[in-house]
């Protein structure tokens, strides 16, 4: 990005962090007083005794391990030359969502599509770009490119559960230069839990209804030369839609797993040359029934958490490894240099009714259920609890996915002053590797009697693919100060080469791709707490491989215009910032998701010309009334979309798109308030989300009902009582406290709601 935002574990963050538990830990040594002997005389004063006592007290147990690491990123933040969000791991630990939508929700610029009520497969687009699969924006755990395989397959099949987080950064538009391939919206970074810098755990424990289970626990420790992590999440659900029949009592929830060990190892802390060498393994697993199959509405205002049985036997299962060792070097105060070399695997295979075997699509029956359609959505429900009909035949397949993302990236950091001129340059690059296999299978069924049965057994190959992509990614970034003015010129370069064979016909397609980046970011800081900034740069999302000729990247001319007010660390802080974003060559993705057939499924679409601006606006203020206080933040979000040409699409959420037609799936207005009241143990916390109605396919004007979401407010509480106990705190939290049931989406195959009223009951326990 165009100001080098740190991340929780740059080299110098780690050092001083470390640093200051060594100087907290010995302070608090100095300052308790020795044991009284025979010969001592008393102390001079009852005053001087109890402020030794008190200082003693503040250094040991009020020092907190992430105080170091919050001020930096949030100085950063400040000073970055375009938007950027920076949420702690103290507002992580209030709201306490599993789900990453609940907290992305609350972000400026930020679009998501709900889809299965737990967030398992978030769909999160950054100022209008296309949320289908996180597909469309760069996504990272600690800095490293976290999507099964970001440049054959980004769909985010794969995302980190938010309880191991300690923080999410979003950089917007201009900020996101130094964080591709995707850099048109911008960059999401989840911060993992990292080595503490001394002994430190928790565990914490919840249920809740449908049969809700969350056990998280980790355990770290470090000494003077090394230290080491071990944390362990496992998450459970018995799922909140029921089947109207179902041929196996298989419930609608899921299990998830998530482990991971640190362990790492550095030289002096006072050294000149400081070195660190850590390596992070982890794995994760899921198992859910969940599946692309709708309902109609009239259905789902009958039974808002309903689930047609047909789907009964649709299922998600995954394993993913991660392994990647990080060697850090400081040298004095200002050069840092990170090299991380990494290597993620994953297998997905997602069993699930695709369409009706003779092409009739799922979406079209759903949308419409009456005239030629009713004989199948009669097949679909299974309302005549009849024998079936063979000729209204399904298609159920298998699809099965491997991938594999590896690579090795390294960036530097230097900080240098030059007379008046103040200089910070990062620069880096990264070569990497990915690769997808497809192996998609499809067998026939029909419902006879509620059940669901093979036509005649056979299981036939639909899809045999492999896709892999080289990249080469190059960066760099020259930040220049001079009194209150910075200017940051950055630079990014993208090449990409893929292949594509299908093992069925035995064609290769082989593609290459080039991109020249530039941006500029300029802040004038018009006191030390409020600047201005704009910023401009060139965005660009690659093509997957296998694309038809004529199929181009997309690109786009990005601007951005703000003020920011404080720190993201400090008690009050905003701020507003208007961009537009000028697509020479929008691009949209047919996946199942988004209600594609098997037959187009992976290809890409160009749209050419569109318009894409907004505001985005953030506050936060901290009332403090003495024994009470009472935090508050809120967002708001507003949106416009234009295509600037006509044409014909096969992409079902397009079609025949004319100028002035709105995208799908981006809210005109969204917005999210959170207010606080925290007195003594006590803690509240309500937060209300607001998403306007969106359109479910591009158009202008009300059209039909069908083809919109609708508008809705979401509205959670928690309620903590810390330290009932030494170390022993409690929760009660509320989601969706209204039981309000909207369609949130229409895609992949029909209407589905949000998920309903939730109670959660949770304890957690210090862990020493």
């Amino acid at each position: 990005m165009l100001c080098a935002l740190a991340l929780a574990t740059s080299p110098s963050l780690v050092r001083a962090q470390e640093a200051a538990s060594e100087a907290a830990s010995e302070a608090a040594s100095e300052a308790a007083p020795e044991p009284a002997s025979e010969t001592e005389s008393e102390p001079e004063s009852e005053t001087e005794s109890e402020t030794e006592s008190e200082t003693a007290s503040e250094s040991d147990a009020g020092f907190r391990l992430s105080d170091v690491t919050v001020a930096g990123v949030a100085e950063e933040a400040f000073q970055a030359g375009g938007s950027v969000y920076v949420v702690s791991e103290e507002t992580l630990e209030e709201l306490n969502y599993d789900d990453p939508l609940a907290i992305l929700a609350r972000i400026p610029g930020v679009n998501i599509r709900q889809e299965d009520g737990f967030g398992l497969r978030p769909n999160i687009g950054l100022r209008g770009v296309n949320s289908e699969r996180s597909r469309k924006i760069t996504l990272m755990e600690d800095g490293v490119l976290l999507a099964p395989a970001p440049y054959s397959a980004p769909a985010a099949y794969y995302f980190p559960l938010m309880t191991r987080m300690t923080g999410v950064q979003v950089s917007l538009g201009p900020a996101s230069i130094l964080h591709g391939p995707h850099t048109v919206g911008g960059a999401i970074n989840f911060v993992g839990r990292q080595i503490p810098a001394r002994r430190q755990g928790n565990l914490d424990l919840a249920l809740g209804t449908t049969w809700f289970g969350r056990l998280h626990a980790h355990y770290g420790d470090s000494n003077e030369w090394g230290g080491f992590l071990v944390e362990a999440v496992h998450l459970r659900s018995d799922g909140f839609r029921t089947f109207d029949w179902s041929q196996h009592d298989t419930g609608t929830g899921f299990d998830r797993t998530d482990v991971l060990a640190r362990a790492d190892v550095h030289g002096d802390l006072n050294a000149e040359i400081f070195h660190r060498l850590e390596l992070t393994l982890g794995l994760g697993l899921e198992g859910s029934n969940e599946t692309y199959l709708g309902m109609t509405d009239a259905d789902v205002r009958t039974n808002p958490f309903g689930r047609y049985g047909a789907s009964s036997t649709d299922r998600m299962e995954w394993w993913r490894t991660r392994a990647q060792l990080r060697y850090e070097m400081e040298i004095g105060d200002d050069v840092d240099i990170i090299v991380t070399a990494y290597r993620h695997d994953q297998d997905r295979t997602w069993q699930r009714l695709e369409s009706f075997t003779d092409g009739t699509a799922f979406f079209n029956v759903l949308q419409n259920p009456t005239g030629r359609n009713a004989i199948y959505y009669d097949a679909i429900t299974g309302n005549d609890n009849g024998p079936g009909d063979r000729n209204l035949s399904f298609l159920r397949v298998r699809n099965g996915r491997s991938f594999i993302s590896q690579g090795v990236q390294a960036q530097t950091r230097i900080r240098a002053v030059t007379g008046p001129l103040s200089h910070d340059v990062t620069a880096g690059a990264r070569l990497h590797y990915d690769e997808v296999a497809r192996h998609h299978t499809g067998q026939d069924l029909f419902v006879a009697y509620q059940s669901l049965v093979p036509v005649d057994g056979v299981e036939r190959d639909l899809r045999v693919n492999r896709g892999q992509s080289v990249a080469l990614a190059l960066f760099a970034m020259w930040r220049i100060e001079w009194e209150r003015l910075s200017i940051t010129p950055g630079i990014r370069s993208e090449l990409i080469w893929n292949e594509l064979i299908d093992r069925q016909t035995g064609i290769l397609t082989q593609s290459q791709q080039r991109a020249l980046l530039p941006g500029l970011g300029l802040q004038y800081e018009l006191t030390d707490d409020v600047a201005l900034f704009a910023g401009v740069h060139q965005g660009f999302s690659p093509s997957a491989p296998g694309q038809g000729v004529g199929v181009r990247p997309e690109q786009s001319l990005n601007w951005e215009a703000g003020v920011r007010a404080g720190r993201e660390d400090e008690p009050s802080h905003g701020q507003l910032a208007f961009f537009y974003t000028d697509f020479q060559n929008l691009t949209g993705d047919c996946s199942g998701a988004g209600g594609c057939g098997i037959s187009m499924l992976d290809e890409e679409f160009n749209a050419d010309s569109v318009t894409v601006l907004g505001i985005e606006a953030a506050l936060a203020h901290n009332f403090d009334f003495g024994d009470v206080e009472m935090p508050i933040r809120a967002s708001y979000t507003y949106n416009y979309t234009r295509f600037r040409s006509s044409f014909n699409s096969e992409n079902p959420q397009w079609g025949n798109v004319s100028i002035g037609d709105r995208l799908p799936y981006v809210p005109e207005h969204q917005g999210s308030a959170q207010m606080g009241l925290v007195w003594r143990m006590l803690r509240l916390d309500v937060t209300g989300s607001y998403m306007a109605a969106m359109r479910d396919r591009a158009g202008q004007g009300n059209g039909v009902v069908t083809d919109w979401t609708d508008e809705y407010l979401m509205l959670d509480a928690v309620v903590r009582v810390n330290d009932i106990l030494p170390g022993f705190s409690a929760y009660v939290r509320g989601e969706n406290l209204t039981d309000t049931a909207p369609i949130v989406s229409r895609r992949p195959f029909g209407a589905r709601t949000s998920k309903p009223f939730m109670l959660q009951l949770g304890f957690e326990v210090a862990l020493q």
